[in-house]
């Protein structure tokens, strides 16, 4: 018997229907319920990475006959409110599609259309009252103080910096130090707590009026964190301690990436970025770390500060302007 072209079609339709019941299954995870003691479930590629054969709708009916349409098992899950990108322009952004960003100065740059928070930074005491970018509430404040490489000022120069972001910002939710915890190793964590230790003693001992306390305003501790993930969740956890302990709410990763890069290749950082951005998205440990910056977007490769990090941290290929990767998992998240 022969099927008329209308009834391929409606056919056709009730199964690409079912098709689309499956995947709503398996978003709510009926399906890998189903599967989960049977064997681990692992990611598969995406729809854009399956070699798909054009479906021709033949010109005469078609014969009786059975056909199948490919079920493609993803790994669903929501797209986490708190990730973002050091850097980037406004093509690599639309490409990226991250919640927020934020370059190392005042002048963040703004790409309408595409839903980013745009945050602006004082790196340094220079920066203060400068004209500033972006269209955010929030500013970093600050950059690696205790790091002799970085901004590098005492904790004395940091109050002094802090109290002029206070006047300069009073409606700016103010988020820093940004102090570097970890960078492949974790032994900068005791430079960067005794900086921040002293830092906030010297703050109230100058500012405090009449008997009263006054603590510095920080309306989230910042922080940067570099190395395996192990070495910067423990570095976090510490961070929202310190946080907890001093009366602050949140706490932002500004910057986070894989080192050693050279380590375990490309399949390192992607399984690295996997790892955090699950546990941020999901551990109770991590439920005062609002957001987090991968850094970086992509390297040129001439920074002079980019050694060992250049190497399978980029989301983007800065010379052809492709996903790297790790930018294919960024995105997944």
């Amino acid at each position: 018997m022969k099927e008329s072209r209308r009834d391929f079609l409606k056919r056709s339709t009730q199964g690409l229907v079912a098709l689309g019941a499956l995947a709503l299954m398996d978003r709510m995870g009926f399906l890998r319920a189903a599967a989960s003691d049977k064997k681990p479930v692992e990611p598969t590629p995406g729809l854009d990475e399956i070699p798909l054969e054009p479906l021709e709708i033949p010109s005469e009916p078609l014969e009786e006959k059975t056909y199948y349409l490919p079920i493609v098992e993803r790994d669903y899950h929501p797209v986490w409110p708190g990730k973002g990108v050091g850097g980037g322009n406004c093509s690599h952004l639309a490409i990226l599609k991250p919640k927020w960003n934020y370059v190392w100065g005042p002048g963040v740059q703004v790409c309408p259309g595409l839903g980013i928070d745009h945050v602006p930074m004082n790196w340094g005491l220079g920066h203060v009252g400068l004209p500033l970018g972006g269209n955010s509430d929030c500013i970093l404040i600050a950059n690696e103080p205790a790091d002799p490489a970085q901004l590098n000022i005492s904790p004395s120069e940091g109050v002094g910096f802090w109290w002029q972001a206070e006047q300069a910002y009073p409606n700016l939710k103010l988020v820093g130090p940004n102090v570097l915890l970890c960078f492949g190793e974790c032994d900068y964590r005791s430079r960067a707590f005794n900086w921040l230790n002293e830092w906030y003693g010297l703050f109230i001992e100058e500012h405090s009026e009449e008997g009263q306390d006054r603590p510095p305003r920080i309306d989230a501790l910042g922080i940067h964190a570099y190395g395996t993930f192990e070495d910067c969740r423990t570095a976090i956890i510490e961070a929202n301690e310190w946080a907890e302990a001093h009366g602050i709410k949140d706490v932002w990763l500004t910057e986070f990436a894989y080192l050693p890069c050279w380590e375990g290749g490309m399949n390192a950082s992607v399984e690295f970025m996997n790892s955090m951005f699950e546990w941020l998205s999901t551990s109770p440990e991590a439920e005062k770390d609002k957001r987090a910056a991968h850094f970086m977007t992509s390297y040129t490769g001439e920074e002079p500060w980019s050694p060992p990090l250049e190497c399978n941290t980029s989301l983007i290929d800065w010379d052809t302007g492709e996903l790297s990767p790790l930018g294919h998992e960024f995105l997944r998240w």
